[in-house]
């Protein structure tokens, strides 16, 4: 993300607005879905930075169905804090893949994303 995202409501999709890899258009950089171009075993990554005094709960999902969450707490944390979160799963053509907030849980403060503390998502083919 090329930009901080004020504190999310529950259930929403982050958009990773720069996909410098994606040279095949498989990453939509505006509904923040990355769509499977073939099926196999993938790898997919993210690492969320909160705001010092927030956090945050991202899933990462596949066609609604949650591969792993992590929690980013920096709630009494003078610094912004951050968490990284990895997955291995297999994964069907046409399957829809993305990060977002958890559907019930609460967030407090912004996602932060700026030069200096980067919030991100890749994935990538294994086998």
């Amino acid at each position: 993300m090329d930009h901080d995202l004020p504190t999310p409501s529950p259930d929403h999709t982050l958009v990773f607005d720069v996909s410098p890899t994606d040279t095949n258009n498989h990453y939509n950089k505006f509904t923040g879905i990355f769509t499977a171009p073939h099926s196999g075993t993938y790898v997919f990554t993210w690492t969320s930075y909160c705001v010092s005094g927030g956090f945050t709960y991202l899933q990462a999902v596949v066609n609604d169905i949650v591969l792993d969450s992590s929690y980013c707490n920096a709630a009494g944390a003078q610094y912004h804090r951050s968490i990284t979160g990895t997955v291995a799963a297999n994964i069907n053509q046409s399957d829809a893949v993305f990060i977002r907030t958890h559907p019930t849980g609460i967030n407090q403060g912004e996602v932060v994303s700026s030069d200096n503390h980067r919030t991100t998502f890749a994935g990538w083919l294994l086998f």
